[in-house]
């Protein structure tokens, strides 16, 4: 059984509208889950070294992108303890919705598969693994395509990604995307039914409030302490080719 819960800042309205009103349409049942705010922060048990956070990162993560990684982690934490349903499908409140997106939730042929995106920004490495219908088709991907707008998690996916994502050293959906690292496979259904877009306008009614990511170094930063950054990405940009290999040459069952 799949249950679905969509994200949402409770003084947001007009996100909460906006989602309200699309799955109405396609009759989408799901609940919402209030979101964790930085104010809420002091609540909940996470690890953020700023320090290790830009070492790897090239800087600290903001208040809302934490509260962000614990939202999506509380809702892991509360399929881990439900008797009946064995996945969630999570949405964030800014994501469009296909009409499909009803039919592939709880669709037969990809039940057995822990970690599932219906949505991604990022076109990643990938292996057709079967046709769904006459329209999507299910792909294995070498890695994540840097998206948390709409996914479908089992409770085994749920279990190892909380315990690698304690400490927060990036954006959750950055976390996510390492199969490398934290072994859970990543699937993607395509072409994507939902669809998520940043949108950095205050005047927007779907502004998204986590503010445009800023990747540069700070300000009058030396070349030794970028260098850890540096050798980090360079780590993962090399991780990242031999699970494109690995892809490759691995034959799926």
């Amino acid at each position: 059984m799949v249950k679905s819960w969509v994200i949402n800042v409770k003084t947001s309205k007009a996100k909460r509208d906006f989602f309200t009103s699309q799955a109405r349409d396609i009759s989408l049942d799901f609940k919402y889950y209030n979101a964790v705010t930085p104010k809420t922060l002091h609540n909940f048990n996470y690890i953020s070294d700023e320090y290790l956070q830009t070492k790897v990162f090239a800087r600290p993560l903001l208040k809302t992108e934490i509260a962000c990684a614990i939202s999506h982690r509380n809702l892991w934490k509360k399929l881990l303890v439900e008797k009946y349903v064995n996945y969630y499908c999570i949405f964030e409140d800014d994501t469009f919705l296909n009409k499909d997106i009803v039919g592939l939730i709880n669709h037969d042929s990809i039940k057995q598969f822990d970690l599932i995106k219906f949505s991604g920004r990022k076109n990643t490495p990938n292996k057709l693994l079967l046709d769904i219908n006459d329209k999507y088709k299910l792909f294995k991907l070498a890695y994540g395509p840097l998206d948390a707008g709409a996914y479908r998690i089992s409770k085994k996916a749920a279990s190892i990604l909380l315990s690698f994502t304690y400490n927060l050293t990036h954006p959750i959906d950055i976390m996510m995307d390492r199969s490398y690292d934290h072994g859970i496979d990543i699937h993607s259904i395509l072409p994507y039914p939902c669809n998520t877009e940043w949108r950095f306008d205050p005047k927007d009614p779907l502004y998204t409030d986590i503010g445009p990511r800023e990747f540069k170094y700070p300000p009058n930063s030396s070349f030794f302490s970028k260098m850890p950054t540096r050798v980090n990405r360079v780590r993962t940009s090399f991780k990242k080719r031999m699970s494109h290999l690995k892809l490759i040459l691995k034959n799926e069952k």
